[in-house]
């Protein structure tokens, strides 16, 4: 059974350093997305150095083993070279909390690396929308995790002169 979103025909960009996950993602899309062109990496390097990306709108990009540095600042170099295009990121290595600071750089998807065709479905499906798509193991790790909050606003500073006394009453 096909599925399929109403995603304009595109050209979508895969980053995968494996290619037979390169070869699932195509396939998987394909049957979501009929008539779309693909473009595909091995590495972020790469895709950043060709100028045939820069009308690319759709970039499914693994991230795995990649620091949260690298990942967000290849996430910033494809947002000045493309501004509205829809990054969905996968296969993620470390802390399941740390996708935050991804999604606070306007990421468009977060799936896991051993995401199914369902999800790439709804992902998609999401992308239409203009929603944002994580599987939902994800979303309620990120809900229910402890963050400490800090507090964004400075607490003022109180001069107090020298021989002068401050004092209070309280009914």
């Amino acid at each position: 059974m096909k599925n399929s979103c109403v995603v304009e025909a595109a050209l979508i960009v895969i980053v995968d350093n494996r290619p037979m996950y390169r070869s699932g993602v195509k396939y998987g899309v394909e049957s979501i997305v009929p008539g779309c062109k693909f473009s595909d990496y091995d590495q972020l390097s790469d895709l950043l150095l060709d100028r045939k990306t820069s009308r690319s709108i759709y970039f499914m990009i693994s991230v795995r083993n990649m620091s949260n540095k690298t990942i967000i600042g290849h996430i910033r170099k494809l947002r000045s070279v493309q501004k509205k295009c829809k990054i969905r990121i996968y296969g993620y290595q470390q802390s399941t909390l740390d996708i935050i600071y991804f999604l606070r750089e306007k990421i468009s998807g977060y799936l896991s690396d051993e995401f199914s065709e369902s999800e790439l479905v709804e992902c998609f499906s999401a992308l239409t929308e203009n929603r944002i798509y994580v599987d939902l193991q994800i979303a309620i790790e990120l809900m229910i995790a402890y963050r400490p909050i800090r507090s964004r606003k400075k607490q003022p500073v109180v001069h107090v002169k020298n021989n002068l006394q401050i004092s209070r009453s309280y009914s």
